[in-house]
C-alpha cells in the first residue's frame, strides 16, 4: 500500500475527486518511469511493445520504411544525365532522386527531378550529355538505416527536402526515404 497523505479535494464543495485523482495519476506515472528505469526499457522495446500505435510508428528503424533495391535508381558520377535517366526508365512509382555513386560505390551525390526541372527550365539542355558529377548535388544530407523514422522525417521537414538517401556504415546507398512514402505515418503534433 501507497500512502498519499491527506488532502483536500479541489473546489467549493471539496468533495469531487480531482486532488485525489491527479495525485494517483501522478504516483502511477512516477511508478511506471521507476520500474521501466530499473528494467532498463529502451525506446526500441517500447517499439516492440506499441508498434501500431503512434508512439511506436515514430520509433520505426528507417530500413523497414525505405525504399531499396529496384526501387532505387542508382547511377555512377561519370555517367551522362540522359544515359543515366534513359537505362534507369521504368514503369510505375519511381523515386524522386537520382542515387549518384563513386568508383568505390560510396554515395557521392544526389541529382533530383528538381535538378533536371532546372537544367531545362535554364535553358542548359547540353548539360544532360554531360557527367552527373557536374551537376548533381555534392555530400547530400544522409541517414543510417538504423535510424527511426522519427529522426528521418524530422530531417525530411527542418531541410525542407524531399528525398534522403539511407547509407551503410562504408557511405554506401542502401535506400532512400521519399517524403511521399512517409506522410501520414507519423501524425502532426501540432494537430
Amino acid at each position: 500500500m501507497l500512502e498519499i497523505g491527506r488532502l483536500r479535494e479541489a473546489g467549493d464543495l471539496a468533495l469531487a475527486p480531482s486532488t485525489t485523482t491527479t495525485v494517483m495519476l501522478a504516483m502511477g506515472d512516477a511508478l511506471a518511469l521507476v520500474v521501466s528505469q530499473q528494467k532498463r526499457f529502451t525506446a526500441k522495446d517500447f517499439s516492440v511493445f506499441h508498434p501500431g500505435g503512434s508512439l511506436g510508428r515514430r520509433l520505426t528503424p528507417v530500413h523497414e520504411v525505405m525504399r531499396c533495391g529496384d526501387e532505387l535508381r542508382i547511377a555512377d558520377q561519370g555517367e551522362s544525365i540522359r544515359a543515366t535517366l534513359q537505362r534507369l526508365r521504368k514503369a510505375g512509382r519511381r523515386t524522386g532522386a537520382i542515387l549518384v555513386v563513386n568508383d568505390d560505390g560510396e554515395l557521392a551525390g544526389l541529382f533530383t527531378d528538381s535538378d533536371l526541372a532546372r537544367l531545362l527550365e535554364t535553358h542548359r539542355d547540353e548539360q544532360l550529355d554531360r557527367p552527373l558529377a557536374e551537376v548533381m548535388t555534392r555530400g547530400p544530407l544522409t541517414i543510417r538505416e538504423t535510424a527511426s523514422l522519427d529522426d528521418a522525417v524530422g530531417l525530411l521537414t527542418d531541410r525542407k527536402i524531399s528525398e534522403l538517401p539511407v547509407v551503410d556504415v562504408d557511405g554506401c546507398p542502401v535506400g532512400l526515404i521519399d517524403i511521399t512514402d512517409v506522410i501520414g505515418l507519423i501524425p502532426n503534433p501540432a494537430a
